[in-house]
């Protein structure tokens, strides 16, 4: 053979050979660089349906919270005293109860609040002392709450 054959087979099989190695490697830099973007993306459409979900869950509980609290502070308000009111009240305690995370300062200060106006209502008397404690406990509910809500 002569050696113009042999440099031109060299030379056909040198670019195949290189090119079948710049496509392996540009392929596989490719991949990396998918699979780089795929997670990333994974991440922040995690974090935000994550995010998502703790907002829509926090307002159903600001919901849930407000309608149990005003039911709460109606059916305990001196001027409505009636002594049959504690079963409508208990329900709407154990309601703010379950609803409160106690390890959270501020939600900790609304189930205190409950309890004692809970407290407060059962032992109440309709003399005078009774109800300006009784508003004095509902008072102690609604600077709670509200501290609650400022907070978001």
């Amino acid at each position: 053979m002569s050696d113009v054959l042999i440099v031109a087979i060299v030379g056909g099989v040198l670019t195949i050979v290189g090119t079948l190695a710049g496509t392996l490697v540009a392929g596989w830099l490719q991949k990396g660089n998918t699979q780089a973007l795929i997670e990333s993306e994974f991440k922040k459409l995690t974090a935000q349906i994550s995010g998502e979900s703790r907002a829509r869950f926090r307002a159903k509980k600001e919901d849930l919270l407000l309608d149990a609290i005003a039911d709460l502070l109606f059916f305990s308000d001196p001027e409505a005293y009636q002594r049959d009111q504690y079963e409508q009240i208990l329900p709407l305690i154990h309601k703010v109860q379950i609803i409160l995370d106690p390890r959270d300062p501020i939600e900790a200060k609304i189930n205190m609040a409950v309890t004692e106006l809970g407290l407060g209502f059962r032992t109440v008397d309709t003399q005078r002392e009774g109800r300006k404690h009784l508003l004095f406990l509902q008072d102690r509910l609604i600077e709670a709450t509200r501290e609650f809500f400022r907070r978001t």
